[in-house]
């Protein structure tokens, strides 16, 4: 519900407060119009997966090639900077469908299907084409790939330390 509110008070022109949006929602479409977006959530909540496994695999095949055991840290932030392109560009037609689906005003809801993803993502397909489902990708892009960047390579770092620490206290131990 936060996420469909938050979505309606950052679209809404005339700057009115969250809880004219609460009202509005339920009045229309009662209280379970508050989760409006909530499956679309639910599948983009495998995004963090979707990159973290796209890191790692990466990283694997990055080592195998180079005969390395590790990463340094600037390898690993043009990785995490590398993946998260790639994991956003993959799952960005998605996240324009949920917002689109959330921000529709409901004057039309009890017209099929509109308030699903896939009508909102036909919408914007008849309305823009293949390229509205990536309109604004560029500055996602920007505003994530160095944030995820750091995180990869922070935890990339930490994770290093740790096995360190980990041999380093138990000599015969073999961690990968």
């Amino acid at each position: 519900p936060v996420d469909t509110i938050c979505t309606k008070v950052v679209t809404d022109r005339q700057n009115r407060p969250a809880n004219y949006h609460i009202q509005s929602i339920t009045r229309r479409l009662g209280f379970t119009g508050l989760w409006k977006g909530y499956s679309a959530s639910m599948i983009l909540s495998l995004n963090p997966a979707l990159q973290f496994t796209t890191f790692d695999k990466m990283k694997n095949i990055i080592l195998e090639k180079l005969e390395k055991t590790e990463l340094n840290p600037g390898e690993t932030f043009l990785l995490g900077m590398a993946t998260k392109a790639m994991t956003l560009t993959v799952i960005y037609p998605l996240i324009r469908g949920k917002i689109r689906m959330q921000a529709t005003i409901e004057k039309n809801h009890n017209a099929g299907n509109n308030g699903s993803m896939l009508y909102s993502l036909k919408e914007i397909y008849d309305a823009e084409g293949v390229g509205g489902y990536y309109k604004g990708l560029n500055e996602q892009l920007l505003k994530s790939i160095m944030s995820t960047a750091l995180l990869l390579t922070a935890k990339d770092s930490i994770a290093r330390t740790i096995k360190r620490l980990i041999v380093k206290s138990k000599p015969n131990l073999t961690i990968k």
